[in-house]
């Protein structure tokens, strides 16, 4: 029985689309400025400033958009809470290793944008 299992496991698996985004396209919907520095990094230290610069981007962005569509501050400080609750997951994932806080800030970035995206879309139902 357990063969048949495994079988259709990787029959069902197969079948599911490939993923869009290999591990090197972490940020998903980063800035083009963050590209541009992250193929100019030669090392780990580059990245983490262009990676930091990017969080930077990505927080005037939300917060711009925040006051444009008028999001109350208890709402964003609950938003805020789960995200730093996921990326905390991130960080961890890397076990206290040299990309822990990579891991972190690029979490900090999709979660941003993804904010973003829903606080300008929310109203438009």
């Amino acid at each position: 029985m357990r063969p048949l299992v495994i079988a259709a496991a990787i029959l069902f698996a197969s079948t599911l689309p490939a993923a869009a985004q290999s591990q090197g396209e972490r940020p998903v919907k980063s800035s083009i400025e963050y590209k541009e520095c992250q193929a100019s990094a030669v090392s780990m230290a580059d990245e983490r400033l262009c990676l930091a610069a990017e969080v930077g981007r990505m927080r005037a962005a939300l917060a711009t958009t925040v006051n444009a569509v008028g999001i109350d501050g208890h709402s964003q400080g609950l938003w805020r809470a789960s995200m730093q609750h996921d990326c905390q997951g991130e960080y961890d994932l890397a076990d206290g290793g040299s990309s822990a806080d990579m891991r972190f800030m690029a979490c900090e970035i999709e979660a941003t944008a993804d904010r973003a995206d829903y606080l300008l879309r929310r109203g438009r139902w």
